[in-house]
């Protein structure tokens, strides 16, 4: 007896194979991308909310909102700001514009903005700083950090820039 095969059949039986195959390796690897996208997020488990940056199983404290630097809007909680702030590290986090963090003056108010290189100009604001003369510092303080100098600190120098990458690292010293 003679089986006769229809290649047509065969070859559309692989392919429906080789789909479910791919479409299988495809949402892999789109899980995979989520685990490792980098999300921010306001965890209020305590009195001081905290900004979180994670990726995957990792998460990272960027700032702490019991700093005495950090402003609060009259009209809001810290929960609130840290939230707000959580959103716009979000937003300009994926709009590939937060490559560092620095100080500058946006609307008369002194903030910590995201720049797109170091001695950029400021292209989205962080979040609010208690009117200071005194940036460099008020930075370190809120994310907890040293920066190094080249000799004693000016705060009428260059803005500090820190590399977000490096923070992220735990490259900086931690003030603490």
């Amino acid at each position: 007896m003679v089986t006769r095969v229809s290649i047509g059949g065969v070859l559309t039986s692989v392919a429906v194979c080789l789909a479910g195959e791919f479409a299988f390796f495809e949402a892999q690897a789109q899980l995979d991308e989520a685990a490792s996208r980098l999300q921010f997020s306001c965890i209020v488990d305590t009195d001081v909310p905290e900004l979180m940056a994670r990726t995957g199983d990792v998460k990272v404290s960027v700032v702490s909102w019991d700093s005495a630097e950090i402003a609060i809007s009259p009209e809001s909680t810290p929960a609130a700001d840290c939230q707000a702030s959580a959103a716009r590290f979000q937003t300009l986090h994926d709009a590939g514009l937060l490559h560092y963090i620095t100080t500058g003056r946006m609307d008369g108010q002194l903030v910590v903005c995201a720049a797109e290189v170091a001695q950029g100009r400021c292209v989205g604001r962080l979040f609010d700083l208690v009117s200071t003369q005194r940036p460099r510092r008020s930075l370190q303080r809120v994310l907890s950090i040293r920066l190094p100098t080249e000799g004693p600190i000016e705060e009428t120098g260059p803005r500090p820039y820190v590399s977000w990458t490096r923070l992220l690292q735990g490259d900086y010293m931690s003030e603490n």
